[in-house]
């Protein structure tokens, strides 16, 4: 597994947005426009068989795949000044200087990096850059995976 799981930022449609905190899986159905909450389950057997009926009982949600939502105390986000001929390929400019945007090297995270929009000058980006350790990611991906639960993508909440 590369040191990226793309993309971060950008939502996709029909997904099953789901947040493990603790002792709980919190799971949002993401069609379109809509938001819809299905439910939040206790992470054990009977939680999980809960969250698993739940999906079945609804055939656009078996067609969903699985997004893991991270919070902002599970990772870390800033934004970043970037020179502007970087826009070419941002990914391995922020992979490289990883060290001087955070207290990790690459090879000990996920990242994603986006530019904000239009050039704060000639010469300069923003950009915004969300990391999360290896060490926090995949236990949780691990957790999920123990109870059938497959991820194919993971995203930052923006609250």
């Amino acid at each position: 597994m590369s040191g990226r799981w793309q993309p971060f930022f950008k939502p996709l449609q029909n997904q099953l947005i789901l947040s493990l905190q603790s002792e709980e899986l919190s799971v949002h159905w993401l069609n379109g426009q809509h938001s819809t909450e299905v439910g939040v389950f206790p992470v054990n057997e009977t939680g999980i068989d809960a969250f698993h009926q739940a999906i079945k009982s609804n055939e656009g949600m078996q067609q969903a795949r699985y997004t893991l939502a991270l919070n902002r105390q599970q990772c870390l986000y800033r934004s970043i000044t970037l020179p502007a001929e970087t826009q070419s390929n941002l990914m391995q400019v922020v992979g490289f200087e990883m060290d001087r945007f955070t207290p990790f090297n690459k090879e000990q995270v996920f990242y994603d990096v986006v530019y904000e929009g239009v050039p704060t000058s000639s010469s300069l980006v923003q950009a915004h850059l969300a990391v999360v350790p290896k060490t926090t990611l995949q236990p949780l991906l691990k957790d999920l995976k123990e109870f059938g639960i497959e991820t194919s993508r993971v995203c930052v909440f923006n609250h």
